[in-house]
């Protein structure tokens, strides 16, 4: 049986795998979710930015965000270099990063209302 941690590791290796097979597909993938394909980018930076934070939540924040940020651009620029039958669009890039934005707010809510709800609950003990 898959433990947690190694269930969530194997889930995030499938997205990123995902995420590099969409990103170097020989031909252009259409949008899933539309006409534009600006949603499936900015979805999938986003899901696998939040996977990566949950395997590795010790990781320094500023150091963790800012190679999503690096990769977001990257990997756009480099789908247009490396695939003959694609390239590199500006507008990627930016669906990338804002994939990449949603998951960091993501992320940050999430931690505050977790250090709320502790604060709370130490705030209770004391009583």
């Amino acid at each position: 049986m898959i433990n947690t941690r190694g269930g969530l590791r194997l889930l995030s290796l499938i997205a990123v795998l995902g995420l590099l097979w969409g990103i170097f597909n020989p031909e252009p993938l259409h949008g899933f979710l539309g006409e534009s394909d600006k949603t499936d980018h900015t979805l999938a930076f986003m899901v696998v930015a939040v996977l990566g934070r949950l395997n590795w939540p010790g990781g320094k924040p500023v150091v963790y965000w800012g190679i999503w940020c690096l990769l977001a651009v990257l990997l756009e620029y480099l789908q247009g270099r490396w695939m003959p039958l694609r390239t590199y669009d500006i507008y990627d890039a930016y669906a990338n990063l804002a994939g990449v934005l949603a998951a960091f707010l993501f992320c940050f809510i999430v931690a505050m209302v977790r250090r709320s709800r502790c604060s709370q609950c130490c705030h209770e003990l004391d009583d």
